[in-house]
């Protein structure tokens, strides 16, 4: 107690060494995953100082009340600095960027489901305490005074702003490779955008092309439907189909060994990406993550192609899909109902309850139709930082691990969606591919966040399909093939191709010219073993912190990117990745994939970056 008249007497500095002080506090719980240079991080440090400074300057020659009102506004903005960068920095590692900030001002409601989803439970006593206490700190005392505005002072806060805004953006390019302390950080990453340039925005569904000519064939009354489900990951536990200890999803099981003649489940199926956004593009349109905004903004996405079949097309999720609605909502789709259309309150990551959304998804199952139907669902269950319960279940899931008590809720999902199928009479006809837009860990291998991470655990998904008696008996060669592919490497970018395959419009396609564009298979075709997939988290419409890609081909997995250079790992000799091999020594497969990453402007721009060929020089061989 006898400490505290010297923490008012000088605000400024009890703020800036608050904040040092929580800045080391928090690498205590994470490990940062940049580098800390003493030259840069101290330059940073006293950037912090000079600004605590100067707002200390302004606040002594205020009047009592308006230094009122600046304590409020320097406690909010404290209290905001705190929150993001405590939930970012132990998601990611780091501190808050200019493409974080980009990123949230292009979905500004982003920043109130972040602060809704980790801070509206007993998170939130430590934040009222935190602004309680920098408002305490600042908010003048009844003797307050305020001294006289000089000429000096004037040109000082004149000049002051214009040097820091200078220095700041010199540490721009700093901040990329290099830890900055948290407050200068969060200054950096909001002084930077205003030259940053903006992703290019998908557009709208009247630029996509409009498929109206197609030939329904004898295939064509079958039903889809694809269960695409957020960071559903192999690589934790609770899958025994995966051959996991843990039975989290008691359903599925039972289906699958009950149906195991119906049910084909892929071991090495891999997404398009870790970054959710360039993954369902890939999934909705059958194209690679290289592509550009003006591939996916003109080809068709999968309803567009079943559309002239008389299918009738619903995307139905307990996401709140953002800006990516509008792209998503094309022509051929008659119906899309996301997270934010529910009158529901959001339970994890601006998704509401999975049991929720999937009983409007089975009402759409359980119609009378005289049509075949897709239906794309959505779950959500399993994003960070997890639904762990349901007003939808009597009994709540009960595993100690959190990830398995939410893949628990998503087997309930399919139970439903199952019980409705069977209720309808539907299942009979129904083709059902059920697979995820990435991996996910709770306990991470590695201090490499899933956004940026190109390993086995978060690219290697699960991957299923179910095809109904009709067409397993009736269609022997769908099911010789689609046995033959098991083992295959495949994707979830070639979900367009198969359901179109199955429906019979991949022959005599009036669109060669969207075809062509399609870079996903057919998995009831024949698949060459040697094809390559890559998975990548940036392109010209989702930008981040730091770039790169892996490309799989056969065992072999290269990776390469702004935090690790390039790595080559050999899957069937080291499926953990925990030994990189040579480059020096292979040089004949990394010719192979240089030879590719050449053809396809977005790999070769992240492989030829300066940062990339600087990293690769170095030659680092991370265990």
């Amino acid at each position: 107690m006898l400490l505290l008249p010297y923490f008012k007497a000088k605000p400024w500095l009890t703020s800036f060494l608050l904040l040092v002080l929580y800045d080391q506090l928090l690498s205590l719980f994470k490990t940062p995953i940049l580098p800390r240079p003493i030259l840069i991080y101290f330059i940073g440090v006293l950037i912090s100082l000079i600004v605590w400074l100067y707002l200390n300057s302004i606040y002594k020659c205020l009047p009592k009340k308006l230094k009122f009102i600046m304590a409020t506004l320097i406690s909010l903005f404290l209290f905001f600095v705190i929150s993001s960068n405590s939930v970012i920095y132990l998601t990611f590692g780091e501190y808050l960027s200019v493409y974080m900030v980009n990123y949230a001002k292009n979905d500004p409601m982003y920043w109130f489901n972040g602060f809704h989803d980790h801070f509206l439970n007993v998170n939130i006593l430590g934040l009222i305490a935190c602004l309680w206490l920098f408002f305490w700190i600042w908010m003048p005392s009844v003797n307050s005074k305020y001294e006289p505005i000089t000429l000096y002072k004037l040109f000082s806060w004149v000049f002051i702003p214009i040097l820091l805004f200078a220095g700041l953006n010199q540490l721009v390019p700093f901040s990329k490779e290099n830890r900055l302390n948290l407050f200068t950080a969060t200054l950096s990453a909001f002084a930077d955008t205003y030259y940053l340039s903006s992703p290019t925005t998908l557009g709208p569904s009247k630029n996509r092309a409009i498929i109206s000519k197609l030939t329904p064939t004898p295939s064509s009354n079958l039903n889809f439907i694809v269960i695409v489900t957020e960071s559903f990951g192999k690589g934790m536990d609770g899958l025994p189909f995966y051959g996991h200890k843990t039975n989290a999803m008691p359903f599925l099981s039972q289906w699958i060994e009950k149906e195991k003649n119906n049910f084909f489940i892929f071991e090495n199926a891999y997404t398009s990406s870790t970054a959710s956004e360039i993954s369902m593009m890939s999934i909705l349109s059958g194209m690679a993550p290289y592509k550009t905004s003006k591939d996916f903004n003109k080809n068709p996405l999968l309803w567009d192609w079943l559309a002239p079949l008389n299918y009738d097309t619903f995307f139905i999720t307990s996401q709140r899909l953002g800006n990516l609605k509008g792209f998503i909502k094309s022509e051929g789709l008659d119906l899309y109902v996301g997270g934010d259309d529910f009158d529901e309150s959001s339970v994890n990551d601006a998704g509401i309850d999975d049991l929720i959304s999937v009983d409007y998804f089975c009402t759409k199952l359980k119609e009378n139709r005289d049509v075949p139907f897709l239906g794309v669902y959505g779950n959500n269950a399993l994003h960070g930082p997890f639904q762990q319960t349901s007003t939808k279940l009597t009994t709540q899931p009960s595993f100690k691990n959190i990830y398995l008590n939410s893949l628990f809720i998503i087997d309930k999902t399919l139970e439903k969606i199952y019980s409705a199928l069977k209720e309808s009479n539907s299942l009979k006809n129904t083709v059902i591919i059920i697979t995820s837009d990435h991996g996910e860990m709770v306990t991470h291998i590695r201090d490499i966040p899933r956004i940026y991470s190109f390993y086995e655990e978060y690219i290697n998904i699960p991957f299923m399909v179910f095809l109904p008696d009709k067409l397993r008996k009736k269609k022997t060669h769908i099911v010789s093939q689609l046995a033959k592919n098991l083992k295959k490497n495949i994707g979830n970018v070639d979900i367009l191709p198969t359901l179109l395959d199955l429906a019979g419009t991949l022959q005599n396609n009036p669109y060669p010219q969207f075809l062509g564009n399609l870079d996903g298979s057919s998995l009831i075709k024949h698949i060459p073993s040697n094809r390559m997939l890559t998975v990548l988290n940036t392109n010209d419409f989702r930008h981040w912190n730091h770039e790169g890609f892996a490309l799989i081909k056969e065992n072999h997995k290269f990776i390469s990117s702004d935090r690790e250079g390039s790595l080559l790992y050999d899957l069937s000799k080291d499926p953990l990745e925990t030994k990189a091999l040579p480059l020096d020594e292979h040089s004949e497969k990394l010719s192979i994939y240089e030879s590719f990453i050449k053809k396809h402007y977005h790999l070769d721009r992240i492989y030829n970056s300066e940062f990339g060929l600087k990293l690769r020089s170095i030659n680092l061989n991370y265990l």
